[in-house]
């Protein structure tokens, strides 16, 4: 009996140590992806990476990938304790730190029931880049001034025949594009809820403009209620 005892708690003991080992490295120890973007502009080895706009981790290997042109394959080590779940959804924006021209990446995880795996990749398609100010007011400058005209001039000859590329270029450039899209296509979708809502506010409208005098009065009576009230809250204490 006694060294059945013993077998038993030797089992549980082994049962606990592995859920504890799962569990550690569910919410602890360090978690990789690679995220890619059109370029690195401002990002340093080391510098910081965010999850929802708190450090996390931090950026640790940069890369040139394949594709043609080539883009940027940035390797991000998440070494605090539960910002490591990022999901299939998870989207990734650079953004500046400082007005000396450093650069941080700032990741949302995500709400998709089915997960990145570690050393997974958050593709350019759900990524952002802010245009740094800098770059802005060179513009206004001599030589770049100059360059930014041919630039404009050349652009409607490289983009003809390709709005869907530029329609994606200037969402990614641009997140406030890309969730002014998202909310119409919301809008989209519930347009028979809309529908519904302005009928059934006319008809609220209707009946307030019927009965105005017993709201108006309403409206007094609870005003004069709550002085009242407000008078005597000694007592109602």
């Amino acid at each position: 009996m006694r060294r059945l005892v013993s077998i038993v708690f030797l089992v549980a003991v082994c049962g606990a140590a592995v859920v504890l080992a799962g569990a550690k490295d569910d919410k602890g120890g360090v978690r990789t992806y690679k995220i890619i973007f059109d370029n690195a502009f401002g990002l340093t080895n080391g510098g910081d990476f965010r999850v929802g706009g708190v450090n996390a981790g931090a950026t640790t290997n940069f890369e040139a990938t394949d594709d043609s042109p080539p883009k940027a394959e940035i390797t991000a080590e998440i070494t605090e304790p539960g910002f490591g779940d990022f999901r299939k959804d998870a989207s990734c924006t650079i953004k500046p730190q400082s007005l000396i021209g450093e650069y941080y990446v700032d990741c949302q995880p995500g709400v998709s029931g089915e997960k990145i795996a570690d050393k997974g990749t958050i593709p350019l398609e759900r990524n952002t880049s802010t245009i740094p100010a800098d770059l802005v007011n060179n513009i206004l400058r001599t030589p770049y001034r100059e360059r930014l005209r041919l630039i404009i001039a050349e652009l409607g000859t490289g983009l003809a025949g390709r709005p869907e590329d530029l329609q994606e270029v200037l969402k990614r450039a641009h997140p406030g594009l890309r969730e002014t899209s998202k909310t119409l296509q919301i809008l989209g979708d519930q347009n028979k809820v809309i529908e519904d809502f302005i009928v059934d506010s006319d008809t609220v409208v209707k009946q307030l403009e019927r009965r105005k005098q017993d709201l108006t009065r309403f409206i007094s009576q609870a005003g004069e209620t709550a002085e009242v009230t407000a008078s005597r809250r000694e007592q109602l204490a």
